[in-house]
């Protein structure tokens, strides 16, 4: 794969573990997250407004959605771009890293906007397709972004920082029995999704059920075997101080897998039966 070298003038090295680099407020960012807030405000607004529309559980649930997600867009565009809060920017060295980390939120935050438009604005079955090419982008995009930042790993380092320290996290007794409560969602959440996708389709021809039943399986068997993973390979930290701390905070790892496989399965399901 051929790198993929992006401008770097607006990230600003600090030196300092906690906050490795500042980013300068760009228009490109601000113009982006503003566009997308705005663009998915119409939408709901139209689709709130439009008369004939029932207020099912499918309703509730997708204005919700958008509301978090058009807050999420406005809040990022009022506070800018903070990539040195995120965990997947922990084991950075150089600039170029963060600005394909940068460049990856950006197009995953405008696949996800166009995505949830045609899949949860529209009852067309060509708009629900377009809507699954964009997630599908969305994750192609994240793939891509992940290996290019594999690649610029490679650079020599330029973030002024002093070395960081390996660890294994592992599993505390309470890691451990909360990793087989989540492996137990997960095997539900991909019960569910099987369930409700295949009997949707065979019954009532419901393609739609049947690619987010799918959806749900994958993410969820995704999600709980990336955190399983995370437990037991070699991770990087500032110091011994938060090396501490993360392996006494370990048992939040399979919780979180637990959360959403729960989550998951509870919104699908109620999608089944109300909608």
């Amino acid at each position: 794969m051929k790198p993929l070298i992006l401008s770097t003038r607006n990230i600003i090295p600090t030196g300092n573990k906690e906050r490795p680099v500042v980013v300068r407020r760009t228009w490109s960012s601000t113009l982006i997250n503003v566009l997308l807030g705005m663009l998915l405000l119409t939408f709901s607004v139209l689709h709130i407004c439009v008369s004939g529309v029932e207020h099912t559980f499918r309703f509730y649930f997708t204005s919700a959605l958008s509301a978090h997600v058009i807050l999420m867009y406005f809040t990022h565009a009022v506070k800018g771009e903070h990539p040195e809060n995120n965990l997947d920017t922990e084991e950075f060295t150089c600039l170029q890293q963060y600005a394909l980390f940068i460049w990856k939120e950006r197009l995953k935050s405008a696949s996800l906007a166009v995505a949830l438009i045609c899949c949860c604005f529209s009852d067309d079955d060509l708009v629900g397709v377009i809507g699954i090419l964009f997630l599908a982008f969305f994750f192609i995009t994240t793939w891509y972004f992940k290996q290019q930042i594999k690649l610029a790993g490679r650079l020599a380092p330029d973030l002024n920082l002093s070395p960081r320290i390996q660890v294994v996290l592992g599993l505390s007794p309470l890691a451990a029995k909360l990793e087989k409560v989540a492996l137990a969602s997960m095997a539900v959440a991909v019960g569910v999704g099987l369930w409700g996708g295949l009997s949707s389709f065979l019954n009532d021809s419901n393609s739609g059920m049947l690619i987010w039943g799918l959806c749900l399986s994958f993410c969820a068997v995704g999600v709980t075997f990336s955190l399983r993973k995370m437990m037991r390979q070699p991770i990087s930290l500032a110091d011994q101080d938060e090396a501490n701390e993360v392996m006494r905070d370990r048992w939040i790892v399979p919780l979180i897998s637990l959360c959403i496989n729960v989550i998951g399965s509870i919104v699908f399901v109620a999608f089944r039966l109300f909608c």
